[in-house]
């Protein structure tokens, strides 16, 4: 790794100090950001972006996993409707058993669509 710019460590000001370290930060952020950007554009090409509408029917994730289940194995449990699409793909959903509202907003990785093998089962 080669640092940019010349460095006179002989006699240097805190002028001089200054600036070498902003040298030294701002090379260190371009080269830690460029693997990023690459593994960023492999793992992107395969991301599915979903896209719920107010009304649909979804499978909201189980957080709560028992003693001795493995926390691998993804379980949706709870059918619900989405009421409100808010901005960073959250949503406000209602229960569809009890009809309540939940409180918290609920980001779209925690939601599955419903689809209609899973609608005849329920």
């Amino acid at each position: 790794m080669q640092i940019p710019g010349t460095m006179d460590l002989t006699n240097p000001t805190l002028t001089e100090l200054a600036n070498n370290t902003r040298l030294v930060s701002d090379f260190i952020r371009d080269e830690t950001e460029q693997p990023f950007q690459r593994a960023s554009k492999f793992h992107d090409r395969s991301a599915i972006v979903p896209r719920y509408k107010v009304g649909d029917q979804v499978l909201l994730h189980n957080e709560h996993v028992g003693i001795g289940e493995m926390r691998k194995m993804h379980k949706f449990y709870r059918r619900v409707t989405i009421t409100a699409c808010l901005e960073n793909y959250c949503y406000r959903v209602q229960d569809c058993t009890s009809g309540r509202v939940l409180p918290f907003k609920i980001h779209a990785s925690m939601l599955k669509p419903l689809t209609n093998e899973k609608m005849s089962q329920s």
